[in-house]
């Protein structure tokens, strides 16, 4: 899987794409292929924790993470008022409890949650959190784009691609103090 971080970026025009996605307000891109650097020129490079594993991916190969390791990218810093979190997940076997995919302290997650298949999004803004869940399917064991946005305004999830749920949150992002994968 790979996972992108985009900041400050409401509307993205042609332009910005290229084949590792939208550039413009990139701060990170992990393809997560061979390695945990930061493939968007910005240097935010990770530091595995545990012993994730090298396996087959959708193209090529990625690594596998459970609850024992991971990707620290505690240097990364994220100042914004509009950000973007998206990324490949492949959900294997049944875990003991919700499965973080990507976490930012308590500031910002994208999950998991127990065996209903949902993905669940919350962002703290304004010093509160707003966590729900959405949508379903994630339980077939298949690969998945999951994404998360917060534009100042909305906290937007997806699955495939597909707009599974939108909370009203209006505010300030608290910046998050520590980031894994």
């Amino acid at each position: 899987g790979e996972i992108s971080i985009v900041e400050n970026k409401g509307v993205s025009h042609v332009d910005d794409f290229s084949e590792m996605g939208i550039t413009d307000g990139l701060i990170a891109y992990y393809p997560l292929d061979k390695d945990f650097k930061d493939y968007s020129g910005n240097g935010y490079h990770g530091t595995a924790y545990g012993t994730p594993t090298l396996t087959d991916g959708i193209n090529q190969k990625c690594y596998s993470f459970d609850t024992t390791n991971g990707i620290d990218i505690s240097n990364l810093t994220i100042n914004a008022n509009m950000i973007t979190v998206s990324g490949w997940f492949k959900r294997e076997g049944v875990p003991k409890s919700n499965c973080h995919i990507l976490t930012f302290d308590t500031s910002m997650e994208i999950s998991i949650p127990d065996n209903t298949g949902e993905i669940r999004t919350s962002i703290i803004v304004n010093n509160v959190r707003s966590v729900s869940n959405h949508g379903s399917g994630l339980t077939d064991n298949g690969w998945h784009f999951l994404c998360m946005t917060y534009d100042g305004e909305y906290r937007k999830s997806y699955i495939d691609g597909k707009l599974v749920g939108s909370v009203n949150i209006v505010g300030t992002m608290k910046e998050p103090t520590t980031n894994t994968i």
